[in-house]
């Protein structure tokens, strides 16, 4: 049997399919900016070729990491056929909650949106490194002979010229190392993990408005309860994740974090809420907002193609350079 060459990022069985059309099963309404939407299968979006594969050392790719991922979806689907189907309260054991939990903070990691923020978070830095070594003119002097050594055919360029070009920053910074990004994602996944399973977790219905996906499925959204000062980040904040047409979970920090930790009970109460329109709106809002390239949806709405299209890629990063030239 052949290795899988195209791995998805959304699952089509554990996931996609809680959002396909009611008329064609297997399809899904896809939106993207400035463009018609489409009905689409589903085995045909929401991957790219080796994501999730390493490079060996012989330059082959080792596809391990998709069959782990392949296991950790199986498992999922259950937990999340059962979150879809609740009409009401309902309770998981630990060992479902602990998939679920797994699940959400790899489905945040794993997409490649999420990725190309870890490049350009690390490029950002690169970019503030050489302007912060270009502000001194002697270590840039010292940096240039040291860097001709080993690269005679670096262009010859006065030290004046390179502090000019470094610090005006009109240049762009390609960040390479795939298994790097790679390590980096599914790590910071592994670390999310224990404060996502100390969330509490309700299931929010719309019986009046059907909810979307995007290729950035799991967003946060402040909690009221904590003040700004303190920040955001999966601790601080409630993570809202859309998990089918109708149903999406909020996961929110317990009013006793002791009281949760002391809890030894098997099984795990997922609250029940049936939201109003306006909340399954603004559920679809933080979702175009956020989303990178991608809407899916089960029916054609024109209206969130209206608002898709007002929106641009979202900047998830930014480092303020004080050697900026440009003016705000």
């Amino acid at each position: 049997m052949s290795e899988p060459i195209r791995h998805y990022f959304l699952p089509k069985h554990a996931f996609l399919r809680f959002f396909e059309s009611y008329e064609n099963e297997s399809f899904i309404w896809m939106n993207q900016r400035g463009k018609e939407p489409i009905l689409v299968n589903t085995d045909k979006i929401a991957k790219e070729k080796h994501l999730y594969s390493f490079v060996d050392e012989s330059g082959k790719y080792n596809p391990e990491l998709e069959k782990i991922f392949a296991e950790m979806e199986s498992v999922a689907s259950t937990v999340l056929e059962k979150l879809n189907s609740a009409i009401g309260p309902i309770s998981i054991s630990m060992q479902e909650k602990f998939d679920l939990a797994y699940f959400i903070s790899m489905q945040f990691a794993r997409t490649p949106a999420f990725r190309d923020s870890l490049k350009k978070q690390a490029a950002e830095f690169a970019r503030l490194n050489m302007q912060v070594l270009a502000s001194n003119k002697e270590a840039l002097a010292n940096a240039i002979k040291e860097t001709r050594k080993e690269n005679p055919a670096m262009p010859d360029k006065s030290v004046e010229e390179m502090q000019e070009f470094i610090l005006g920053g009109e240049y762009e910074i390609e960040m390479t190392g795939k298994n790097y990004f790679l390590k980096q994602a599914v790590q910071l996944g592994d670390a999310l993990y224990p404060t996502i399973m100390m969330k509490d977790i309700i299931i929010l219905k719309s019986d009046s408005t059907e909810l979307i996906t995007s290729d950035y499925p799991v967003n946060l959204v402040p909690d009221p309860s904590i003040p700004p000062i303190y920040g955001g980040g999966f601790l601080m904040s409630g993570v809202l994740f859309p998990i089918g047409t109708n149903t999406a979970l909020f996961l929110k920090n317990p009013r006793n974090p002791k009281e949760r930790m002391e809890n030894k009970d098997p099984m795990q109460r997922i609250e029940y809420k049936n939201i109003p329109a306006a909340h399954g709106r603004w559920i679809n809002k933080v979702t175009l907002n956020y989303a990178e390239r991608f809407l899916f949806a089960t029916s054609l709405d024109l209206k969130i193609k209206e608002l898709f299209d007002q929106t641009k890629e979202p900047k998830r990063f930014s480092v303020s350079s004080p050697f900026s030239n440009k003016k705000n």
